[in-house]
C-alpha cells in the first residue's frame, strides 16, 4: 500500500466557491496596498517640495533682508553688537563678517573702513577697534564708564549685576584677550589714572594700548613739557632784549615804573635829567592845570643842545 498525501486531501476537500473568495481577498489586498504605495510616494514628493522651498527661501534672506541701514543716530556698540549676534545665529563664515558690514555704515564708520587697508579691512575685529576709535569708544573709555556705573536702588540688582559684568567685558574683552592681557589692560588703567590731570589727559588722548605704548606717550608729554617751558625762557629773554632797544631809542616806550629812573647805556648823555612840574605844594607836584597828572618831559642842557650841534 502507498502512502496517503494528507495535503492532497485537504486541497481536495476545500470547495470552490472558498478558492474564489480568498481570490478576492487577496486582490483587494493589493490595491490597499498600491494605494498606500501611491500615497505615500505622494507626500514623499509634498516633503521634498517643502524643503527645497525652505532652502530657497533660507538662501533669498540675505543680509539685506536682516539687517537695517546704520543711522547717525544709531549707538554704534549696539549695532555692532547687533550685527554680531545675527551673523553668529546665521552661522556667517568670519571671514565675510567685514565685507556684509561695510555697506550698511555710514559716516566716520564707513570712512574707518575705507581707510584701512586690504589686510585690516579684512579683520573684523581690527574693523571694529578702528571704527571704535573714531567715534572715541576707546579702551580708556569703556574702562571710565566701568568705574563711572553707579548702584541704582530703583532697578532690579540683578540686571544691575550684568550691566556691570557687560561694562568689564567690553573694557576687558575675555573672549579675545588672554588672562595677561586682562592683567595688563588692568594695570595701564591703574597707571594712567595715577598721573597728574594734565598728564593723564595727554596719555589717554593717545590710548595706548600696552605698556610700552603707555611709558612712551608719557615720555613724550614729558619731553613736550620740557622743550615749551625751555621755549618760553628763550621768548622772554628775547622780549626783553627787545623792549630794552625800544627804550633806549624813545625812553617813553618804557615801563612806568622805569620812567623815573635815571637814564643808562652808551647814550644817556644825550637825554636831560627829568624835572617834575613846579608846584608850591606836593600834590600839585602830581597834577597839572586840569588837575590830573602830566607825562614828564625830559629836557636838555644848553651843554648837550650845543654839543649836537
Amino acid at each position: 500500500m502507498f502512502p496517503v498525501n494528507t495535503h492532497d486531501k485537504e486541497d481536495a476537500a476545500w470547495p470552490v466557491g472558498a478558492n474564489g473568495a480568498a481570490a478576492g481577498v487577496a486582490s483587494e489586498l493589493t490595491a490597499t496596498v498600491q494605494h498606500l504605495l501611491t500615497a505615500m510616494q505622494h507626500q514623499q514628493l509634498q516633503f521634498q517640495e517643502l524643503v527645497l522651498k525652505t532652502l530657497t527661501t533660507h538662501r533669498q534672506t540675505g543680509p539685506s533682508q536682516m539687517l537695517s541701514k546704520m543711522t547717525p543716530d544709531d549707538d554704534i556698540e549696539g549695532y555692532l553688537r547687533v550685527f554680531e549676534q545675527t551673523a553668529e545665529c546665521e552661522k556667517w563664515a568670519p571671514a565675510e563678517w567685514t565685507i556684509t558690514l561695510a555697506p550698511f555704515l555710514c559716516g566716520e564708520a564707513q570712512k574707518a573702513y575705507v581707510d584701512l587697508n586690504r589686510e585690516a579691512a579684512c579683520n573684523y575685529q581690527k574693523l571694529k577697534a578702528e571704527i571704535l576709535a573714531r567715534l572715541g569708544v576707546t579702551t580708556v573709555v569703556q574702562a571710565q564708564r566701568f568705574y563711572d556705573w553707579q548702584y541704582n536702588p530703583e532697578r532690579p540688582g540683578g540686571s544691575q549685576l550684568f550691566d556691570q559684568l557687560l561694562l568689564a567685558k567690553k573694557w576687558l574683552n575675555p573672549e579675545l584677550n588672554s588672562p595677561g592681557r586682562v592683567v595688563e589692560l588692568m594695570v595701564m588703567d591703574r597707571f594712567i589714572r595715577s598721573l597728574p590731570t594734565a598728564a593723564r589727559e595727554r596719555v589717554a588722548e593717545r590710548d595706548p594700548s600696552t605698556l610700552d605704548d603707555t611709558i612712551a606717550a608719557l615720555e613724550r608729554y614729558i619731553a613736550a613739557q620740557v622743550l615749551g617751558h625751555a621755549d618760553r625762557q628763550v621768548q622772554e629773554k628775547r622780549g626783553t632784549t627787545i623792549v630794552k632797544s625800544l627804550v633806549r631809542l624813545d625812553p617813553k616806550l618804557a615801563p612806568a615804573d622805569d620812567r623815573h629812573r635815571e637814564p643808562r647805556g652808551p647814550h644817556r648823555h644825550l637825554l636831560g635829567k627829568q624835572e617834575a612840574p613846579a608846584a608850591a605844594t606836593k600834590q600839585e607836584a602830581f597834577t597839572g592845570e586840569n588837575g590830573c597828572w602830566t607825562q614828564p618831559k625830559y629836557t636838555m642842557s644848553p651843554n648837550q643842545l650845543s654839543s649836537q650841534t
